[in-house]
């Protein structure tokens, strides 16, 4: 951890002045060449109450081109904040290519707020650490700028400076009776603050100590910290990822689906009325998963022409049409194309007592992104455990992700396809795509259980589902529907 601190002499009068007329012209000029870049960048702003953390967020608005910046200031969650996972308002915060997002207080204030005041264990703290540092190691990875600045006072300079504000009717209201007498001693806030900072401190987001004591010196530390930090990117031409460990090769995965038993059939009038039954319990278990503020997430996956709509069809038929939606998922475009492959699907988590279903997920990028080449092989490599930690911030929050593959052999699937192209209400359903794709099956294959053994895990596991028969297929996708929303 760095402290940095500007270390020319700033005289009297206009000095400083001039010393920010002067020096300012190199941050823009690094800012543009970061934008013509496309590099995301985060600041993140904290410290501690009376160390001039407005004034200077206020202060790079106004020294860098504030068309390519939005500022984003930490306030108690919203109920709609509140009904959705931790990082939720956060990947909706983040910038694009070319984009700064400066943080007023970030993922680190709430988790800090908490443990002062109690509301969680030491053990719960430690895992929305740990969650916070894969959130950044996840930005890192792919060439988001992260700076982390913490601006300090000692105590009596603190004290001063509250006893200033407050005199100040101008100032006044910015400083709460909790903020100094909340009982809590500045010696425990600050240990508290240095471990979470020596705790998440890496060289792809790193922490730097600015003495916010006098004000002037402050801000110019802070002016000359961005413009080292950011020269030292350009240069490097990325993030520092030197603590952070690579995906390392993986050993042959099992073939999940080679072991898989195609054969089962069901019968039209078992199946009617199994279906009749499913839909039924399905339609009140869901409004009573409503009611206790349950999630659930259907995320369904398959091979071409194995009826994951035809699937999706039977289950939307068992809901109330206000407790879910279907999302289709095609090719990321528009603003999906400058920002991380998660955060369009992080974009679209549901409210708390709701259903989402996925037609295509986040799994594009271990599956049609690694096999057509759309994503490098250190991405798609990394994915694995970015999805997986994904998943679990989505079920640490309560919310159920049921993952369904649906499977076909490749002589059912030919006899669909074909039957695809003479068939005026299917004939859109088949495209070259899916004739190149059928190619490539031996390549999907791989990558499929690849995506099982390496993203099947105890809070979200995969179901696998022989769909060669779709009766039997849709009874499978209801029957595990209503297992999950009977737990809720």
């Amino acid at each position: 951890m760095q402290e940095y601190r500007y270390e020319r002499d700033i005289k009297k009068g206009d000095h400083y002045d001039e010393i920010v007329e002067a020096d300012r012209s190199e941050l823009l000029s690094l800012q543009f060449r970061l934008i013509d870049r496309e590099t995301p960048v985060v600041i993140v702003v904290s410290g501690m109450i009376g160390a001039g953390k407005s004034a200077v967020i206020n202060l790079l608005n106004e020294w860098m081109d504030t068309r390519f910046i939005e500022t984003h200031v930490h306030r108690p969650p919203s109920d709609e904040e509140a009904d959705r996972p931790y990082f939720w308002k956060y990947w909706r915060r983040l910038p694009g290519e070319g984009e700064t997002g400066l943080f007023l207080g970030s993922w680190y204030t709430q988790p800090w707020l908490d443990r002062i005041d109690g509301n969680i264990s030491g053990k719960k703290y430690e895992s929305r650490l740990e969650d916070i540092i894969r959130f950044e190691e996840l930005l890192a990875s792919d060439g988001t700028l992260i700076i982390k600045i913490r601006l300090e006072l000692s105590e009596k300079q603190q004290l001063k400076r509250v006893k200033r504000a407050k005199s100040l009717p101008a100032y006044s209201w910015r400083i709460a009776e909790d903020d100094m007498d909340n009982g809590y001693p500045f010696g425990d806030k600050k240990k508290l603050t240095d471990e979470m900072m020596e705790r998440t401190h890496y060289p792809h987001a790193p922490w730097y100590r600015i003495d916010a004591s006098d004000p002037h010196r402050r801000n110019l530390s802070v002016m000359h910290l961005l413009t080292t930090v950011f020269e030292e990117y350009l240069q490097r031409g990325g993030p520092d990822l030197s603590g952070i460990t690579p995906p390392n090769g993986f050993p042959p995965a099992t073939d999940y689906l080679g072991q898989m038993d195609l054969t089962p059939t069901i019968d039209r009038a078992d199946y009617t009325v199994q279906m009749a039954k499913l839909r039924k319990k399905i339609f009140s278990k869901a409004w009573k998963a409503n009611h206790n503020k349950r999630s659930l997430v259907c995320v369904f996956e398959g091979a071409d022409a194995a009826g994951k709509g035809g699937s999706i069809r039977r289950l939307i038929r068992a809901l109330d049409a206000r407790l879910y939606r279907v999302i289709q998922i095609a090719a990321p475009k528009g603003r999906e194309k400058t920002t991380h492959y998660l955060h369009r699907f992080w974009r679209r988590i549901p409210r708390a007592g709701f259903v989402t279903i996925y037609d295509r997920s986040w799994y594009g990028r271990v599956l049609v992104e690694r096999v057509e080449g759309y994503a490098t092989v250190e991405e798609w490599k990394r994915a694995y455990a970015e999805i997986n930690q994904f998943e679990k911030e989505l079920t640490d929050a309560g919310i159920v992700v049921l993952k369904f593959w649906l499977e076909i052999s490749d002589e059912e699937q030919l006899k669909r396809f074909r039957a695809r192209e003479v068939t005026e209400h299917k004939k859109y359903k088949i495209t070259e795509d899916d004739w190149r794709n059928r190619e490539k099956r031996d390549e999907y294959r791989a990558a499929i259980n690849d995506m099982v053994e390496r993203t099947g895990t105890g809070y979200a596991p995969w179901h696998l589902i022989a769909a060669e028969d779709k009766k039997i297929a849709r009874v499978e996708v209801l029957r595990l529907v209503h297992e999950a929303l009977k737990k809720m």
